[in-house]
């Protein structure tokens, strides 16, 4: 357990981070799902986008979190991100089924580890625990994705 707790503006900071980071991936995996082709892979791109824009609103309702849109460094991240995200799509051409959940489940990795690095801070016990249960639900599926990955055809 961490020894220092964080003030309630750290711990505002980090929630909202969290909630912009959650909606930065449903917006990859948005795009993501507009290039796949109909059938499994976007069926459960689509659900992993609505659990993720679900996290963020619930981040928002529990600890009033205002709207990250009316932030102008959450959308500098943002942008930063939405142009990394254009660069690699770019960069490996052809999406391909599985180029496509590659990149998806890495934009899932990146979310799982700021969960993770939020979950060693002193939070509340009250974040901790939403927190924790969306952790363990993005790593299902980052599990999934990697599942069905492995059982689609070269």
């Amino acid at each position: 357990d961490p020894a220092i707790c964080l003030s309630q503006m750290e711990v505002l900071a980090l929630l909202q981070g969290l909630q912009r980071l959650n909606l930065q991936t449903a917006k990859s995996l948005k795009m993501a799902i507009s290039q796949a082709p109909s059938g499994l892979v976007q069926q459960m791109l689509r659900r992993h986008q609505q659990g993720f824009e679900s996290a963020a609103a619930e981040l928002a309702h529990e600890f009033a979190l205002p709207a990250p849109a009316n932030d102008k460094t959450g959308r500098l991240f943002a942008g930063s991100l939405l142009r990394g995200w254009e660069s690699i799509k770019a960069a490996m051409g052809p999406q391909s089924h599985q180029s496509m959940l590659d990149a998806s489940e890495e934009a899932e990795k990146m979310l799982l580890m700021a969960y993770r690095a939020a979950l060693r801070e002193g939070l509340p016990e009250a974040a901790r625990a939403i927190l924790l249960r969306q952790a363990m639900a993005v790593q299902r599926g980052i599990e999934a994705l990697h599942w069905l990955r492995s059982c689609l055809p070269l």
